[in-house]
């Protein structure tokens, strides 16, 4: 045991010790490595900056040609000078710095959108967004099917074109997606708003499915486009109820007087998804004749046609509280009365407040 102890302890301590030793230089070795590349970074950065800017303001188209065979061999730092000036400028400043983008980083970043290495995915996606160029969007486009990160970081990037060309990338895509994202592009379109309205338009006469007019007519809502209006109400009778939930929702979303007839046929309709939609768009109508119809949505076996009927009530200001001040004192169903006593709390509490 002695032996032992005499031989190896020595021996492990004297391990420990060159372990210690090759991490300590390791660590100091890679600081020097990361000092010396900052300190190239930084040498780099500055002049090429004052380069571009340079070029920016100058009259010769020559220049922008010398600039990109002058420093395309340093795309990290090109890359840093193009993202922090892009930011910074508008108008043809702005399309001089897309242009030099263009000619040298962009085709290597596209080319990063397929890369199986998440973090340059990312960052290529990030970047092509804020160089706003129509030419990008069918690579960003492909990146719906990537990890919901990446999803999130392209429909930012094309939400933010804001050249109309883009619109016609996205519908056809739209069109062509078996399983579309409703939040994927309806986050598009509205950021486009009545610049869409004739794709939408355009999608509407096509032999799509059921789940492509639902996302059509929540867009009309969302934009709000109130002249598709003769497009989305040929859905009333829809046989798929997502489609009619979404109708319901569009129809309150564009406030139009007219469509009071089509909400009250969808506010007795068979499913309590669609009825509860449409009592909650039909209070914000303004329309006295609501008042009876939400009074009945206050006695509905489902909770959320309760709650938004009691809702829509509430937005429909004095004649809805006197309804649910009448419903709360005269119903033998108790499941009414709570709800209308619940309404007439949150309107004494909004009266308090106000």
């Amino acid at each position: 045991m002695n032996r032992l102890v005499v031989i190896w302890v020595p021996r492990f301590l004297t391990g420990l010790v060159i372990f210690a030793l090759a991490l300590f230089t390791f660590v100091v070795i890679r600081r020097l490595i990361i000092q010396r590349r900052e300190k190239i970074f930084a040498g780099r950065y500055k002049p090429m900056e004052q380069d571009i800017i340079d070029v920016l303001y100058s009259p010769d188209v020559r220049d922008i040609a010398r600039i990109t065979a002058k420093y395309r061999r340093w795309p990290e730092v090109l890359t840093a000078v193009l993202v922090n000036l892009v930011r910074n400028v508008s108008g043809e400043e702005k399309i001089m710095l897309k242009t030099i983008f263009a000619l040298t980083l962009r085709d290597d970043l596209i080319a990063d959108l397929e890369s199986g290495n998440f973090r340059r995915r990312l960052i290529a996606t990030r970047i092509l967004g804020m160089f706003a160029d129509p030419a990008n969007v069918p690579a960003l486009l492909r990146r719906f099917g990537d990890k919901p990160t990446i999803q999130f970081a392209a429909v930012n990037s094309i939400a933010g074109f804001q050249d109309d060309r883009v619109l016609d990338f996205v519908f056809r895509a739209f069109e062509a997606d078996a399983n579309p994202n409703i939040h994927h592009f309806t986050d598009i379109v509205s950021k486009h708003g009545l610049a869409s309205e004739s794709y939408i338009r355009d999608s509407f006469h096509k032999p799509l499915s059921p789940v492509h007019m639902g996302i059509l007519i929540e867009m009309t809502g969302l934009i709000p486009a109130r002249t598709l209006y003769p497009d989305i109400i040929v859905f009333t009778g829809h046989p798929d109820k997502e489609v009619r939930i979404k109708l319901a929702r569009a129809l309150g979303r564009l406030m139009m007087p007219e469509s009071f007839g089509i909400l009250a046929v969808l506010a007795g309709d068979s499913e309590w998804e669609v009825e509860a939609q449409a009592v909650r768009s039909l209070g914000r109508l303004d329309n006295p004749a609501a008042v009876d119809i939400l009074a009945r949505g206050l006695h509905s076996l489902s909770w959320h046609v309760r709650n938004n009927s009691k809702d829509a009530l509430l937005d429909m200001g004095a004649a809805g509280v006197r309804k649910l001040q009448e419903v709360s004192r005269t119903t033998q169903d108790q499941f009414a009365a709570d709800m209308a006593e619940v309404g007439l709390e949150e309107a004494e509490y909004l009266r308090r407040a106000g």
